[in-house]
């Protein structure tokens, strides 16, 4: 669909930043849940976010890479369980009762 013009900007053109995304993914994050947060849209907002990430250069590599270690991790686990990880409130309610925490480690170091 994209028009290749010149090969040197191809690359930034496919990971363009686009902030209307992440905020429109952390507004659609909380629209349907009182005072909780659906992970499907609180994941997408930080895997663009990440795209910003990686634009501030070489430094922030490996901030780019632990993020994207976090929400695979998150993803990975709503593909398993989409129930329990539905949500961040469901998600921590069926992780207290496992009494195992890796989805809510993962989302705690996104916050970091």
């Amino acid at each position: 669909s994209m028009v290749e013009e010149d090969k040197s900007d191809s690359c930034e053109e496919c990971h363009k930043f686009r902030i209307d995304v992440v905020i429109k993914n952390f507004e659609a994050s909380s629209e349907y849940h009182e005072e909780d947060v659906d992970l499907a849209y609180f994941i997408g907002a930080y895997e663009e976010l990440n795209k910003f990430i990686g634009l501030l250069g070489r430094i922030f590599h490996f901030v780019q890479a632990d993020v994207r270690e976090k929400t695979n991790k998150l993803l990975d686990l709503r593909e398993k369980d989409p129930n329990s990880y539905r949500s961040v409130k469901s998600m921590v309610t069926f992780e207290n009762q496992q009494q195992n925490y890796p989805g809510s480690k993962a989302l705690l170091g996104l916050h970091r």
